[in-house]
């Protein structure tokens, strides 16, 4: 999420917004581009991320008394949530970033939205299901889902409508501002 909102928002701040717009004045193009750039990068980090996660945990179990379940199954739907998780929220920061146009607003603006207004909407039941911190921990865990959490294709559909969403709200924003240098 950091990654995201550090990249959009970066350009505003060194006003090289500017020089982008006058290259390419299509806006949604230029959130698109970002958006794709930092999802490659979510998912190189889940790549890479997921095997070496498994590895030094087969390495804990090994050494302690625990009991730990290998399967490659297991292995895939855990990469596959991982790097589901990286990119979605990867290209949600990439948007707020984009709205906030500010690195710090915009890291703030997340985790005030991640961290404090989501856990308590979410402890409303009839939000819980649909709450990113349910998403996240679905798709970052999936062995251990609540009741109030949603199954493993609708966290990841739930993802793909959250970002999409934020991006018709950020390009129809961004689409009416004015760049000043």
């Amino acid at each position: 999420f950091i990654l995201g909102v550090t990249t959009a928002a970066s350009e505003y701040t060194q006003k090289s917004i500017v020089t982008t717009y006058t290259v390419t004045p299509s806006r949604w193009r230029v959130v698109l581009a970002k958006a794709i750039v930092v999802a490659g990068v979510g998912l190189v980090l889940g790549l890479i991320s997921v095997p070496l996660a498994r590895l030094i945990a087969a390495i804990w179990f090994a050494f302690g008394d625990g009991d730990w379940n290998a399967s490659f199954g297991d292995a895939v739907q855990y990469a596959i949530g991982t790097m589901v998780a990286y990119v979605g929220f990867a290209v949600l920061g990439v948007l707020v970033g984009t709205l906030a146009r500010s690195p710090a607003l915009g890291v703030g603006i997340g985790f005030g939205l991640l961290f404090v207004i989501d856990p308590l909407l979410g402890s409303f039941s009839f939000y819980s299901e649909y709450s990113t911190s349910a998403v996240s921990q679905t798709l970052l865990d999936p062995d251990n889902r609540q009741s109030n959490q949603p199954l493993f294709g609708s966290a990841i559909a739930l993802l793909a409508l959250y970002a999409v969403v934020l991006a018709a709200i950020t390009v129809g924003v961004e689409d009416r501002r004015d760049v000043h240098a």
